[in-house]
């Protein structure tokens, strides 16, 4: 504990020097913050609130303005750091006098990486601290400025863009004003209909990036409007979109980032609910296939320490749930062990109702089984009027593949 409360004199120094009147000193000072403040540094999380709290975001907004891409660049840089993962320093840096105006002037300036540098200041803090959400969307011009860059920008200035949306789908507060700007329909559409050659007009052909870019946009309709396949050209722009996003989740659920991007699996399960709920069985079962199932147990076992990990646990039995609608993927989860994770779920009294709720949806076709063998109950049942060919099929759909994977050992 005591190392969070360390105060480090270099960095109170370096604030400092973001006043000077010596242009190298202010983008010398710059950059040790973003070094400081960076993941990467053993007093990462400790520097950034000291660096909140000795005053250095409002300088980091004054540096934006100076006449120096260095500069900008290095301000940029340092508050996306001061950003990522830092709730604090993500209101911070929203509610500062014309901070997001200022993010806006170089989002819409003629310096192509300043457009994607600043971008991604508004979406590590849309990511991190959904209160600022409502701040966002409201601040005048910025969802028709995110609008312009997913449609001309440069390419990575798009693929931000498009987290940035991603991100600001998750908050309800923000949704009806998303809605209302019709992002869905003029920036989030055309991303999902693009052709890949389209996307990398400039030359970049990163099979991995394009498909987070579609992925996000994907997740983001599906939080914003609900999905459907009209929305797809086909199903060979559709399917591949499913197994990127179960890929994006394993990623997250190991601490991997997936094309330089960290998602928190809390980010992909949200709508993955409304991916799944409007799925054909066809297309659940290609989800089961790209290990959706293993990692639902994953998130039901408690064994993800993630943000949000408990909301995320809920999202799993809403996914869970939905699941359950297709037999063939009933089998899945049966013999995957789901019956097992259930069980053990329910003696949490938070998870309880939606854990039992599963487990009847999966268990439904075993009780059936049993109670037309029953002595009293199934005495007159007319499963014994079948021969044992049709039995055998009645007993593998219901039963699935692993008739002991739910009999404890």
């Amino acid at each position: 504990m005591a190392e969070a409360h360390r105060h480090d004199a270099d960095i109170t120094a370096h604030i400092g020097m973001l006043r000077s009147d010596n242009l190298d000193e202010v983008i010398a000072a710059a950059e040790f913050l973003f070094e400081r403040a960076h993941s990467s540094h053993m007093r990462s999380w400790s520097n950034k609130d000291q660096m909140r709290l000795d005053g250095a975001i409002p300088l980091l907004f004054k540096t934006l303005q100076l006449p120096s891409d260095p500069a900008r660049y290095n301000a940029c840089s340092a508050l996306s750091e001061l950003a990522f993962r830092n709730e604090a320093n993500c209101s911070a840096i929203v509610h500062s006098n014309d901070g997001l105006a200022s993010l806006m002037a170089l989002m819409q300036g003629p310096v192509v990486d300043m457009q994607e540098d600043a971008t991604l200041v508004i979406n590590n803090c849309a990511a991190f601290c959904e209160d600022v959400c409502p701040v966002i969307v409201a601040c005048p011009d910025m969802l028709r400025v995110l609008t312009q860059i997913i449609l001309h920008g440069e390419c990575g200035a798009q693929r931000v863009a498009v987290g940035v949306i991603n991100c600001l789908s998750r908050s309800a507060q923000a949704r009806d004003a998303l809605l209302a700007s019709r992002v869905v329909e003029t920036a989030l559409l055309p991303v999902l209909r693009a052709k890949r050659e389209d996307i990398h007009a400039g030359g970049e052909t990163d099979k991995e990036h394009h498909d987070a870019h579609v992925a996000r946009a994907t997740m983001a309709i599906a939080n914003l409007s609900g999905l459907s396949n009209e929305m797809f050209e086909d199903d060979d722009s559709r399917l591949p979109v499913l197994r990127t996003t179960v890929s994006i989740l394993g990623a997250a659920l190991k601490g991997e980032s997936w094309a330089g991007i960290h998602f928190a699996p809390y980010s992909i399960m949200y709508p993955m609910r409304n991916v799944v709920a409007a799925s054909s069985d066809r297309d659940k079962s290609l989800l089961c296939e790209c290990g959706l199932v293993g990692h639902l147990l994953f998130l039901l076992s408690g064994s993800s320490v993630a943000y949000k990990n408990e909301e995320s646990m809920a999202f799993a039995l809403d996914v869970s749930e939905s699941l359950c609608s297709s037999r063939e993927v009933q089998t899945s989860m049966r013999s995957g062990g789901m019956v097992q994770a259930l069980r053990a779920l329910v003696k949490r009294p938070k998870f309880h109702a939606g854990a039992m709720r599963v487990l009847d949806a999966l268990l439904a076709g075993h009780i059936a089984v049993w109670m037309g063998q029953h002595r009293n109950l199934g005495a007159g049942s007319p499963l014994h009027l079948l021969d044992e060919f049709v039995i055998g099929m009645i007993l593998d759909h219901a039963f699935g593949a692993n008739v002991l994977s739910t009999s404890p050992r």
